[in-house]
């Protein structure tokens, strides 16, 4: 699995921002262009993910995105 490292939030709040800001970069504003359909978290062995659900409005295709929150201080 390829996933996306966040780094250098200092709280959980600045770490989700982080992760919509690289998911609009791809579909555009949240939503409007895009939602959140599910979200949660997920340990891996030494690994911990962040792993979100999104929709495409309106055409409804959905995508996982898997963030690597392993070195956020805040997610431990």
């Amino acid at each position: 699995m390829d996933a996306i490292v966040i780094i250098g939030a200092t709280n959980q709040k600045e770490g989700v921002q982080a992760e919509y800001e690289f998911i609009s970069e791809k579909y555009g504003k949240r939503k409007k262009e895009w939602k959140v359909v599910a979200q949660s978290i997920s340990r891996d062995t030494d690994k911990l993910f962040d792993i979100i659900e999104i929709e495409t409005i309106p055409d409804g295709d959905r995508y996982f995105y898997y963030f690597d929150i392993t070195k956020c201080s805040w997610s431990r």
